[in-house]
């Protein structure tokens, strides 16, 4: 114990015993200076490499990472600052659904040199996945995920849908802000060695979701979803979009051909089948701009899809558009590219 001591309190010692020797008073300053310019700065350099090392390699929360992007809202803010464990321990990591990883490999470049990315695990070796109409479906069960801002938030454009089983030694991983995240989906699964640092889930707290599917097209408020739309325009002194019965008919009709020609393109590439084709196929005679959107696997919540829509500059432009004056809107469930999905889709028209 006495050795520790004198190892951990070497310069102050040194300076004690020098004050208490004997002899030239310009020799005892001179080791008392040298003992806190020197000697005590490097004391305190080795003593804290010596500690983090200790912590590293204990695996204790060393690892201070900041969020680049906003693939982690709402959990973790753009810029915040969190804490991590070392996943190269003593103890070796062994992944949970729900921890919050950080990692890199050879597909999560950045300006070519590979970068950290933070995600978290939805699943690991075994798991079956599959998604459906933005439900994540984890070994045939709907999973709950409080910490997206809505259940039914996993937006797919595009990407990985069908049932997959995760080999073992990888991480299936998604960002908690679906819709703005490259993840799993994109890059496919992450080997357990990529695994830099962790947060495991039973050190997080979320408010608790009802773990039940919102898979229901029915379940959409339009209505209040075009109200919310009217009260941006009104804020930019634009006139309010009315809610037009032949305009959701017009949307309908469109959405049936987009599911039965498995074909998005406002062109309708594949059927020939316009907005303005179903328009007038429902009745709807008058003559101005048509336009149409239509918005994949949407949330069920007006508000969440009026967020979302108001963070796509695009979409945001198409909905504030001054000539427009009418909308309708139909929602339906099926099948696109082998895909179980929901469609969304807005008719406006004005003049």
């Amino acid at each position: 114990m006495k050795i520790i001591l004198s190892i951990l309190f070497f310069p102050l010692i040194q300076i004690y015993r020098t004050i208490l020797r004997k002899g030239s008073i310009g020799k005892r300053i001179t080791i008392i200076l040298f003992s806190l310019i020197v000697l005590l700065p490097i004391w305190i350099l080795i003593g804290y490499v010596v500690i983090h090392l200790s912590l590293l390699f204990l695996g204790f929360p060393v690892y201070t990472f900041q969020i680049n992007g906003d693939s982690m809202l709402p959990t973790y803010d753009n810029r915040e600052y969190i804490s991590t464990q070392n996943a190269h321990s003593v103890w070796e990591y062994k992944p949970h659904r729900g921890d919050v990883v950080v990692f890199q490999n050879a597909k999560t470049l950045h300006n070519g040199v590979e970068a950290d990315f933070v995600k978290r695990v939805i699943g690991v070796g075994g798991d079956r996945i599959e998604f459906k109409y933005g439900d994540v479906y984890l070994n045939g069960h709907l999973l709950n995920e409080p910490y997206v801002e809505t259940q039914d938030d996993t937006w797919l454009h595009g990407k990985l849908c069908a049932v997959d089983i995760v080999p073992q030694g990888k991480l299936f991983v998604m960002g908690d802000n679906r819709q703005y995240s490259d993840d799993s989906r994109d890059f496919g699964y992450i080997d357990l060695k990529d695994v830099v640092s962790y947060i495991s889930s039973s050190s997080q707290k979320h408010d608790v979701l009802p773990s039940i599917s919102q898979s229901n097209p029915q379940s959409i408020d339009l209505l209040q979803l075009t109200k919310l739309l009217n009260q941006e325009r009104d804020k930019l002194g634009i006139t309010s979009l009315t809610y037009d019965p032949l305009l959701s008919k017009s949307a309908m009709q469109r959405v049936n051909v987009m599911f039965k020609y498995n074909d998005l393109s406002y062109t309708a590439t594949r059927s020939g089948y316009t907005v303005i084709n179903a328009m007038r196929d429902v009745g709807f005679n008058q003559y101005g701009v048509t336009g149409e959107s239509v918005l994949e696997d949407p949330s069920s919540q007006a508000q969440a899809i009026f967020d979302n829509i108001m963070g796509d500059t695009e979409e945001k432009q198409f909905f504030m558009n001054i000539r427009y004056t009418k909308l309708g809107a139909a929602v339906r469930e099926g099948t696109l590219d082998g895909c179980q999905t929901k469609l969304l889709e807005f008719n406006l028209f004005g003049y």
